[in-house]
C-alpha cells in the first residue's frame, strides 16, 4: 500500500476530530499541530499533552506532565484568546 498523500493524512486527521473525545480515549487534542504556529508562541498540543498526562497518568508518573508543563518556554497564560488555533483545529467542537 503505499504512503497517503498529504491531501489524505489531511482528511484523516479531520475525520479523527470529527469523531469526538470517546474516540480519541478522552484527549481533547490530536496533537496535529494544525492549530501552529501560535501569534504568542504558545505550543498547544504540548499544554494539552501536559494536562493529559497530569489527569491520565497513574499517580506515580502525574509528576511527568507537571516536569513537561514547567519546561514550556511560553505558558498558557500567555494566551489572548485570538482563537486562530481554535479556527485551525479539526478536533475542536
Amino acid at each position: 500500500m503505499p504512503p497517503l498523500s498529504e491531501e489524505e493524512k489531511d482528511a484523516l486527521v479531520r475525520k479523527i476530530g470529527s469523531l469526538g473525545k470517546a474516540f480519541r480515549y478522552g484527549q481533547r487534542c490530536l496533537r496535529c499541530r494544525y492549530c501552529q504556529p501560535c501569534p504568542q508562541g504558545i505550543v498547544i498540543p504540548e499544554v494539552f499533552r501536559a494536562w493529559d498526562m497530569c489527569r491520565d497518568y497513574p499517580g506515580d508518573f502525574k509528576y511527568l506532565g507537571l516536569e513537561l508543563y514547567r519546561g514550556l518556554d511560553v505558558k498558557p497564560d500567555a494566551c489572548v484568546e485570538c482563537r486562530e488555533c481554535v479556527e485551525k483545529c479539526p478536533a475542536f467542537t
